[in-house]
């Protein structure tokens, strides 16, 4: 009898703290789905407060540009002017594509463009150039072609790409091979493209063959635009004329067998090797 008595104690107790571990579950998930709804409602209004402020507040308005420059002949006056419209434009809705396209408006030499936002309103630039490949000389068709041989104080630029570009001659171009440009039709102006990259990759191509497979030393080198053609003197007075048309291996190989029929001491003036069934020389 005392047995059942203590049995019916303990059942009534662990009944009694089943009820009131429950209701201590229930309380504490009420706690926390009210916690998080007040964690939720407090990050929407703080978002809320974030896009009103990126939105309408002065604060994060565009009011300084800075602008990098890798190489020393990009004109910074020349991009902030470009860049002038940004100031006062929302830094958050302002697109790096729309800035990039600004500076490629303003400086058609630009090989790369970084656009930082530094919030809340300074926006950074960092402009590459593309590297200069050749000083560059224009001469009209009648101007004396050996008037026009080098000169050491040239601000006359091509790019890797082509763009012509007048800077003053720093150490970048000192040692640039000269081009001298003939035949353009209308004069080139800088930032214009009076010849294609294609066009100075074969010259260089060229050049480069008749070093390592002839010996021979390029002290002059004439482009003629609207003729698709290049003169390379290697001597005193010898020029060798090639086009871009034919295929450089062939041209090449016109000249050797030119050199193992005839001595090059006897070229007064040019050896032509433009025609695929001969070669014409004075």
């Amino acid at each position: 009898m005392l047995l059942q008595r203590h049995r019916g104690t303990n059942t009534a107790w662990s009944d009694r703290w089943k009820r009131v571990t429950r209701r201590g579950q229930h309380l504490f998930k009420d706690i926390r789905y009210s916690l998080l709804k007040w964690v939720l409602v407090a990050v929407v209004a703080c978002a809320t407060l974030l896009v009103g402020l990126m939105t309408f507040s002065p604060i994060v308005e565009v009011r300084e540009v800075t602008v990098t420059r890798v190489s020393t002949r990009l004109d910074i006056e020349q991009v902030q002017h470009a860049l002038a419209p940004v100031f006062g434009q929302r830094l958050l809705f302002l697109s790096d594509r729309t800035v990039e396209q600004m500076v490629r408006s303003a400086v058609p030499d630009i090989q790369d463009v970084k656009v930082e936002k530094e919030y809340p309103s300074r926006l950074a630039v960092m402009i590459t150039l593309q590297p200069l490949v050749a000083r560059l000389k224009i001469q009209s068709p009648e101007e004396s072609a050996a008037s026009q041989a080098g000169s050491g104080s040239t601000t006359d630029f091509l790019t890797t790409q082509g763009i012509y570009v007048v800077a003053p001659l720093a150490d970048e171009g000192a040692d640039l091979p000269l081009i001298t440009l003939v035949d353009w039709g209308v004069r080139p102006i800088p930032g214009s493209q009076p010849l294609s990259p294609e066009f100075l990759a074969r010259m260089q191509q060229t050049e480069q063959a008749l070093s390592e497979q002839f010996g021979y030393r390029v002290v002059r080198r004439i482009a003629y635009q609207r003729a698709q053609e290049f003169h390379l003197r290697i001597g005193e007075k010898t020029e060798l004329w090639f086009d871009t048309v034919g295929p450089l291996e062939e041209q090449l190989k016109r000249l050797r067998s030119f050199l193992q029929n005839v001595d090059m001491k006897t070229v007064k003036q040019y050896v032509d090797l433009r025609m695929s069934d001969r070669v014409v020389f004075q």
